[in-house]
């Protein structure tokens, strides 16, 4: 059944990461989202995220490996569900296409990178090569999305068309997996404990404020950097843990950081959906942390 998961693992990440390639076109140079806007989306979710991640977990004194299944589901890429509507026709689909694009292309270096500080705090034998890793970024990310930028290029419309149900195809097959994994790992999880569970909530907490804070002050903005910084696509965290710690604590504590990140950042997007506006129809854009006005 593992061995089973773990194929639906790549099959999905595979299938996802093409069909995001579908989606490449040159876009108006009013629909580029903010170069300044992106590289602190990018520097959020992929820097500050996961060393807090680390930092966190290990104050509180959960297991190592449990330190370092919450770390690969920080670093992991991908566009993850709840972002999948915006991509398609939200008002920052530009904005969400740009930084997931990015955030796959440099994986083939912040992941090893990232798998190599891990593999010296938290594991005892060094079983994660980050070159090796680097080597399975290559195959499972960067050679589907270019093949789907070679047939965008060849088909523009129909393949933006067929964009849409092969994500949904990719989202199945997650799902089928995670069934499989969790089916397994479930004897495993009470071990992880009350304090994990607690320091994800956090950890999560933490990241839709620094999105929020990174963003500036536009409440689009805002919503769509606060759901990058703080939710992820755990199919690579999935198929490092199940390959090198399958018996330990990491692959429970990749699923269990996965579902609750979900439930808090599935309310969060629906809460933030429609912005409050004023009586002229402005938009609000109230920070979450904004100070109130005396009445």
């Amino acid at each position: 059944m593992m061995q089973s998961g773990q194929e639906l693992l790549e099959a999905s990440i595979v299938t996802l990461v093409f069909a995001l390639g579908l989606r490449t076109e040159p876009e108006p140079r009013g629909d580029r989202p903010n170069r300044r806007l992106l590289v602190r989306a990018l520097l959020a979710r992929d820097l500050f995220v996961p060393l807090f991640t680390m930092s966190v977990l290990s104050t509180v004194g959960v297991a190592r490996q449990a330190v370092l299944g919450a770390t690969l589901l920080a670093i992991s890429p991908g566009i993850p569900l709840v972002l999948q509507r915006e991509l398609h026709h939200g008002r920052n689909a530009a904005l969400v296409f740009r930084a997931t694009a990015v955030d796959v292309l440099v994986s083939i270096a912040s992941v090893p990178f990232w798998l190599a500080v891990v593999s010296r705090l938290f594991v005892d034998d060094a079983s994660i090569m980050p070159v090796a890793a680097g080597r399975l970024i290559a195959l499972l990310f960067l050679v589907p999305f270019g093949a789907g930028m070679v047939m965008r290029r060849l088909a523009p419309r129909a393949m933006l068309r067929a964009s849409r149900p092969i994500m949904l195809l990719a989202d199945l097959l997650l799902l089928v997996a995670l069934l499989l994994l969790l089916a397994e790992v479930l004897p495993a999880i009470p071990k992880l404990g009350g304090g994990y569970a607690a320091a994800i909530i956090g950890v999560t907490a933490f990241a839709l404020l620094v999105g929020d804070v990174v963003a500036g002050p536009q409440a689009s903005d805002r919503r769509t950097v606060s759901l990058l910084c703080a939710a992820r696509h755990p199919g690579l965290a999935l198929l490092i843990a199940q390959s090198n710690f399958a018996n330990g604590l990491a692959l429970p504590a990749v699923l269990v950081g996965m579902v609750l990140g979900t439930i808090l950042t599935v309310p969060f997007a629906f809460w933030r959906q429609r912005p409050r506006t004023t009586t002229d129809g402005a938009e609000l854009g109230e920070p979450f942390l904004a100070p109130r006005a005396n009445r």
